[in-house]
């Protein structure tokens, strides 16, 4: 991933509240488990007028109900200190995260570009709301995915941090007959669909139809 760099753990950081707080959800989630971390360098973070929003992202090994990586962002909410007007939310109020295969690194650049398209274009990545790219999501390989799909995840609700609430929306990919029947069916319907199946299978590049 160009802009940032793999660790065995995340940096040390003084005072993060916001950053300890997902940390701890996911510590609760998987025990003793020292997650794969990449951080943002930081002459790319957006704060020092590069173009990264994310100060770093965490993949954490599950094995249930099928051995994959759950992916989770930092940099969408307020993680050091509280900058923004609004008591009640931090940041943009949602992180993003993700199963997917376990041992591969593309997941971290999908979230990577997501946050950025959501900075750049001051629109949020909303839980119903779907992303057609009307092009395969992977070039250089076989890909059925064409976009991705927000959804919520029922293992993660939202917490309560120092700096507001944090809800996690999930990204899934979607072939384009999935993203035709989510755009016929409404949000609310696809969210409904999604829930109970194991997303990481939608993350495959290629694969059958899940939502019919």
């Amino acid at each position: 991933m160009e802009g940032v760099s793999i660790d065995s753990e995340p940096p040390d950081r003084e005072e993060a509240p916001g950053w300890d707080a997902i940390d701890a959800v996911f510590a609760s989630m998987y025990p003793g488990q020292q997650p794969e971390h990449w951080g943002t360098e930081i002459p790319s973070r957006v704060i020092f007028g590069g173009p990264e929003v994310l100060d770093g992202l965490s993949a954490y090994a599950a094995t249930q109900p099928r051995v994959h990586w759950h992916w989770v962002t930092y940099g969408l909410t307020e993680l050091y200190e509280k900058d923004g007007d609004d008591p009640n939310w931090s940041g943009w109020g949602y992180e993003l995260v993700m199963r997917a295969p376990a041992g591969q690194a593309w997941p971290g650049d999908v979230l990577r570009n997501l946050a950025n398209w959501a900075h750049e274009n001051k629109t949020p990545l909303q839980v119903g709301k779907q992303m057609d790219l009307k092009m395969p999501v992977a070039s250089g390989a076989p890909c059925d995915l064409t976009g991705w799909g927000f959804v919520s995840d029922a293992s993660l609700p939202a917490i309560q941090t120092p700096h507001g609430r944090v809800e996690f929306v999930e990204v899934i990919g979607l072939r384009p007959d999935e993203l035709a029947l989510w755009r016929e069916q409404g949000g609310e319907a696809a969210q409904a669909a999604v829930q109970g199946r194991f997303t990481a299978d939608f993350n495959r590049f290629v694969r059958e139809p899940i939502l019919q």
